[in-house]
């Protein structure tokens, strides 16, 4: 009940939410919030564990999420399996998550081999590694340093990985990825994809800073796949084409600054 208060006084503006259960039986009441928060037009998503995944919760999870995410433990093989199951039965939007942290970098290289070479994994989305905060002091793992990230990117792009997807508003992001790329002189070798935060442009002198403070930050003078971040609906769209936007644009392509434009987009269906 207090999930559906939530919800009903959000529904207007809310078109995703993100769950985390850990075990898909965790909570007996899973199942009718996420078909409570379809009925309002909102858009589930969750986190597993991928222990206990029968047959009838992978295909409610199919049924009713947009994306479904499996946090890589020790052994792996439940991850593994899940991802499997979601994917054989359709399920496009199927992301491993993976902690990043000084203790599990070996476990980093060891999803990205898999993801190459393990025949479950042959319909994965992404791996989506998460940075490790330390928040409990009892806690045994340690934040991973430049030098731990960099050997995951480095990993990666050997095994042939070239497209990165960042953005202005990730803390950190664009700067560790535009050093990583220029001291490995491969930034002609892959694909960067960065996004304008159109929440926050509140002019056309504020839209030519921030892209070229991220150009800045990524060590680059181009953007391969330039996106308006987390559009939600048509007048955040309008309000940028008051500012100019669309010049702008033809513009940056013109000089050979934006090879490809784009957005990302968090809003409902009819609006999109």
């Amino acid at each position: 009940e207090d999930y559906k208060t939530i919800i009903d006084k959000m529904a207007l503006t809310l078109t995703s939410v993100a769950i985390g259960i850990g075990d898909i039986d965790g909570n007996p009441d899973l199942w009718d919030m996420m078909k409570y928060t379809r009925e309002k037009g909102i858009v589930p998503n969750i986190t597993i564990n991928g222990a206990r995944l029968t047959d009838e919760y992978a295909q409610n999870l199919v049924d009713l999420c947009g994306a479904v995410s499996v946090s890589r433990y020790s052994p792996k093989d439940v991850c593994y399996n899940a991802v499997k199951k979601l994917t054989d039965l359709g399920l496009k939007q199927c992301n491993i998550h993976q902690l990043i942290s000084h203790e599990t970098i070996d476990q980093c290289l060891q999803v990205i081999d898999d993801s190459l070479e393990d025949e479950r994994l042959k319909n994965l989305n992404a791996i989506v590694f998460l940075t490790y905060k330390n928040k409990n002091s009892n806690c045994t793992l340690h934040a991973p340093t430049y030098e731990d990230v960099k050997k995951v990117l480095d990993y990666a792009i050997e095994k042939g990985v070239n497209y990165f997807d960042t953005a202005y508003v990730y803390p950190g992001s664009e700067e560790c990825l535009g050093r990583i790329l220029d001291e490995n002189n491969c930034r002609d070798k892959v694909y960067i994809a960065t996004k304008l935060p159109q929440y926050l442009m509140r002019n056309a002198a504020g839209i030519e800073k921030t892209f070229n403070e991220e150009l800045t930050r990524l060590r680059t003078d181009y953007i391969d796949y330039y996106l308006m971040h987390m559009f939600t609906d048509v007048a955040e769209w309008e309000h940028l084409k008051n500012l100019g936007i669309e010049k702008w644009i033809d513009d940056m392509k013109a000089q050979g600054k934006i090879r490809n434009i784009g957005f990302s987009y968090h809003g409902p269906t009819d609006m999109f």
